[in-house]
Formats: C-alpha cells, structure tokens, sequence
C-alpha cells in the first residue's frame, strides 16, 4: 500500500473501501458500488462507478482493495 492510499476496515462494518489522491472506491455488503472522482469532485457528489471512463480505475482500485482484504502475513500488501 502506497502512503498515497488509505484503507477503511470497520468491524462488522457494511462497507469496505479504499482511497488514493485522486479517487475513492466504495464497496457496500448489500452489493451498491460508489467510485469518486476526488480532483473533479472533491465533495463526492457525483458517483462514477458505472461511468465507462472510469473502467480501468475501477478495476485497479477493486483489484488493490481485494489485495488489502484477503492478504495476511509479514509480506502482506507489497505492492
């Protein structure tokens, strides 16, 4: 995980998610998504999840999040 990144674990919480300098990726336990865009909106009114623009950060993020989820042990989250 970059010093750029911060990552959101609450117990028992219903949403997990992570944020960078530019963005925030939202995942919710009852399946809702929210991606924000936080350079061209940084008061994260308008949610791009579904935007096509926003494919490949959505991904990136989602595949990063997975990571910091599910990793465990001394070289956990390296990259």
């Amino acid at each position: 995980m970059g010093v750029d990144e911060e990552y959101y674990d609450v117990p028992d919480a219903t949403v997990r998610g992570i944020r960078t300098a530019a963005y925030k990726l939202l995942e919710h336990d009852n399946g809702e998504r929210e991606l924000y865009d936080l350079i061209t909106d940084p008061r994260e009114k308008v949610n791009v999840y579904t935007e096509p623009a926003y494919a490949s950060i959505r991904a990136d993020l989602t595949r990063r999040l997975d990571v910091i989820t599910t990793c465990s042990g001394v070289t956990c989250c390296g990259n």
